[in-house]
């Protein structure tokens, strides 16, 4: 093999090469895009059930809990039993 011919081989070689490292940089940092993604989902997916979990006691025990409801309804709409009356504070400046 004559020295043209080496250094046009040699030359292709380093360009594969070239060409391969770059898609193989290319592919690694998908790869960590991908695993960094992941986690985020993973990190979501923990606190839906968590507050799902929250939602189906909170379901449950307005479903079957009636103190549960009266202490929401006084509270939320400020209702009172007969005999009883409401107070309301107020600010003074």
């Amino acid at each position: 093999m004559n020295k043209a011919c080496k250094i046009l081989l040699s030359a292709f070689i380093i360009i594969y090469l070239i060409i391969l490292s770059r898609s193989t940089f290319i592919v690694l940092n998908s790869i960590n895009e991908s695993k960094v993604k992941i986690s985020q989902l993973r990190e979501q997916l923990s606190r839906l059930r968590e507050e799902n979990k929250n939602l189906e006691k909170e379901i449950y025990r307005l479903k079957y809990d009636d103190k549960y409801i009266e202490i929401l309804i006084r509270e939320e709409l400020g209702w009172t039993k007969p005999g009883e009356t409401l107070c309301i504070p107020t600010q003074i400046h």
